[in-house]
Formats: C-alpha cells, structure tokens, sequence
C-alpha cells in the first residue's frame, strides 16, 4: 500500500531529491517493488538530486569526519532533537519489533522526522557545489602586496556560502563567505618560455635561444639557424608571474619545459586583463582549489 500510494503521488513531480539515496534508498524501494511485482521506475519520470553525491567530491571543503547527513547538519549548525545515529537505531529496531513499545517507536519516528526535516534545511550545502563548479561572479578587484597578488571578488546570492570556506592549495589561499571572497596568489620573478604552436613556421636561433618566425629568418645566416620543432619553438621572456590552471586561457602562457605540469601567465596580462579574462581566471582557479 505504501509503495503504491508513493508511486501516485510522485508522478505528480519532477524531481526527486534525497540524500545517498541512489547507494540505499532508491534500491531498497525498486526491491521492495520488484518483490510486490509492482513497476517502479522512479529514474524514468523524475530527475535525481542526491545531496550526498553532489558534495561527495567537495569533502574537503568542510572538514568532517565524514559525510553523514548528522554531520553536514553539524556544520551548518542545525539542531536535531534526534541523538541517535542509523546504526544505533537498528538495535532499537530489532527491540520494537520483537517488544512493541511506544519509547522505540517515538525514537524511530523522531530519527526519520529529523531525517526529513533536516534533509531540507541542508539543502544549502548545495550552494558550495555552485561555488566551485558553476560560480557566478561579478565583480573583481585586484591589489598587490609582498610578492602576492590579492584578488577581492563577489558572487551572486545563488552560491552564497553560508560557513566560511578556508582551503589552501599550492600556496594559493581561498577566503569566502556569504557572497564576498578573497585569493591570494603568489607571485614569481623568473625567466620562463611560451611555446609557439605553429612551429613549422619558425626556425630556432641557438645564439639567442629563442625561436623567430621564417620571414624574419631569412635575414639571418642559414649557419645561424635551424627549423624549430615542438621542443624548441620558444621566446623566452624575464617577468614577473602567476599559475594558471587551465590549458584554453586566452592569455599567453608561459613554461619551464615543454613537459612542465606548471603552466604560468604574466602578472601584468591578468592584473591589466578584461573582466572576462579575469573572470575566467578566477573561475578556473576555484575549480581546481575545489578538487
């Protein structure tokens, strides 16, 4: 009775929102129903948001033990009445069903209401997954100061953070809260090469280490010179510079090696960029904090 009044009454919906409910909830149902021969294909009508594994790849961001919904409702400071956790009520279970009594029964039913009731005041934890993945941002200022660039940012209400976010990567530093955030970036004074694509099209001076187009090429003793290749098809540039961490930046980037993992752009085309470049930047950057 109960697995068909459910079933009339979600068809009237669209989605389908739980927590860790495709890794339990979701087959115990489809279970139950294949046992009563009842069809039952929640997935085939309804969208599903599972809180759990939508921030399961964030979990660093809120320094738990683990992701139990008991615990993302600690974090956000949400109060239960309920004190016991799934796996100490499984015993109280077994206890009501073989001695019926009211104080198992009214524990079970506060558990499952807190469940509930708790499942949407959480909802919120959602607005991190926004942050990192998705963030809206809309404005941007930028500062230097000892040898770091310090970047001010603001992002839509959607994503607003409601416990502070504070995460460290590769020296990079995070600060968020509410919908104003803050990075720090440090900043490195070196020499470094930006590759040249079209290689084919350039030959390598090893005087001067640096490759020159063929037009200009010509103009210098065929001594002097020879066809570049991928390895070697690089002006080499002393400056002042940041990380970046995605490979379709607009802006020039700049290397050790060829093989180097590190990728960097200059201080100066970002910190004098557009606000699309800079959004891009900073939304890419996040991502990679967020992993």
């Amino acid at each position: 009775s109960l697995l068909l009044a459910f079933k009339d009454f979600s068809k009237n919906y669209t989605h389908f929102v739980h927590f860790n409910g495709i890794g339990f909830d979701l087959p115990y149902l489809c279970q139950k129903a294949q046992q009563y021969n009842i069809p039952f294909d929640l997935g085939s009508y309804m969208s599903q948001i599972d809180i759990y594994k939508d921030i399961k790849p964030y979990k660093k961001v809120f320094h738990t033990d683990n992701l139990k919904q008991i615990s993302i409702e600690k974090y956000l400071k949400i109060k239960r009445d309920d004190t016991y956790s799934g796996k100490e009520l499984i015993n109280i279970y077994q206890r009501y069903v073989a001695t019926p009594k009211k104080e198992y029964e009214n524990l079970l039913l506060l558990h499952n209401h807190d469940d509930l009731l708790g499942m949407t005041q959480i909802s919120e934890i959602l607005n991190y997954v926004l942050f990192f993945n998705d963030i809206d941002i809309t404005d941007i200022n930028m500062e230097t100061d000892n040898n770091e660039l310090h970047i001010f940012f603001k992002y839509s209400n959607i994503s607003s953070i409601p416990v502070r976010i504070l995460l460290t990567y590769e020296n990079i530093c995070i600060n968020a809260y509410g919908t104003d955030g803050f990075i720090s970036i440090p900043i490195y004074k070196t020499t470094l090469k930006h590759y040249l694509p079209d290689y084919k099209n350039y030959y390598y001076l090893p005087i001067e280490d640096m490759a020159v187009h063929k037009s200009v090429a010509t103009y210098v003793e065929p001594e002097h010179r020879i066809k570049a290749t991928k390895n070697n098809c690089y002006i080499k540039k002393e400056d002042t510079y940041i990380p970046c961490f995605y490979k379709d930046c607009k802006i020039p980037i700049f290397m050790d090696d060829i093989k180097a993992k590190s990728k960097y752009i200059t201080l100066d085309s970002l910190y004098n960029g557009s606000f699309e470049e800079k959004r891009q930047y900073l939304i890419h950057l996040i991502k990679k904090i967020g992993k």
